[in-house]
C-alpha cells in the first residue's frame, strides 16, 4: 500500500497525457557524474537512486518501459547547464507503528551551476510499505494541463513528470525562481 500526501492526492487527476516519454541519456544510475553523486551524498546521505528493481509489482505488471525510473537528465531551467532529477530511496527501511516496514523516498531536482556543482531543490517526499509505485520521466510537451485548476501551464523548458503505476501523475516545472507543482495547493 502506498501513502500519498494529501496535497498530492488533490492532483492525482493531473494530466500529463498524452506524454512523449524520453528515457534519460545515462547508461546506468551508477554512471552518474561524480559531482552529482557527491551532491546526493552531501544533501541526502544514506540514499540511493531507485532503479527498475525498486519499482512495485504494479509497475512491473504494467511493463513500465523506462530504463532508469529514478533518474532524468534535462535542462529544466533553460540555462544550458545539465540538470538532473532523481527519485532517492533511503537505504535503511524503518518501522511504522501501523504500516510495518516502510521505505522513505524523495524526489529532488539538482540544477547544475556555472562552477560545475549542483543546487538541490527538494520536490516531494513519500513513503511506501514496499516498492516505489512512482517513476520519473522527462516531460517535453509544450504545456502541462492541470485538471485541479482547469488551467494549461505553458512550458518553456522540459518538466519533471512523475507517473504513478495504476493511475495518477504529477508535474514539476521551472517557474523562474524554483519549481512549481501543477495542481498543487
Amino acid at each position: 500500500m502506498h501513502r500519498i500526501p494529501s496535497a498530492l492526492a488533490v492532483m492525482l487527476a493531473l494530466l500529463l497525457a498524452p506524454l512523449q516519454v524520453r528515457s534519460a541519456e545515462v547508461s546506468t544510475a551508477s554512471n552518474i557524474p561524480k559531482v552529482l553523486k557527491s551532491a546526493i551524498d552531501q544533501y541526502y546521505p544514506g540514499t540511493t537512486i531507485i532503479d527498475r528493481q525498486d519499482l512495485s509489482e504494479e509497475c512491473r505488471l504494467e511493463k513500465v518501459d523506462v530504463k532508469f525510473p529514478g533518474l532524468v537528465s534535462a535542462d529544466f531551467n533553460g540555462d544550458r547547464i545539465p540538470d538532473y532529477s532523481v527519485v532517492l530511496k533511503h537505504m535503511k527501511p524503518r518501522r511504522h507503528p501501523s504500516w510495518g516496514t516502510i521505505h522513505d523516498y524523495r524526489v529532488v531536482a539538482f540544477l547544475g551551476t556555472p562552477n560545475g556543482q549542483f543546487k538541490a531543490f527538494p520536490l516531494w517526499e513519500y513513503e511506501s510499505d514496499d516498492k516505489s509505485a512512482w517513476y520519473m520521466i522527462e516531460h517535453r510537451q509544450k504545456a502541462l494541463a492541470d485538471s485541479a485548476t482547469g488551467m494549461t501551464i505553458p512550458l518553456k523548458f522540459p518538466a519533471i513528470g512523475l507517473i504513478r503505476c495504476g493511475g495518477g501523475s504529477a508535474g514539476y516545472y521551472w517557474n523562474g525562481n524554483g519549481f512549481s507543482l501543477a495542481g498543487g495547493t
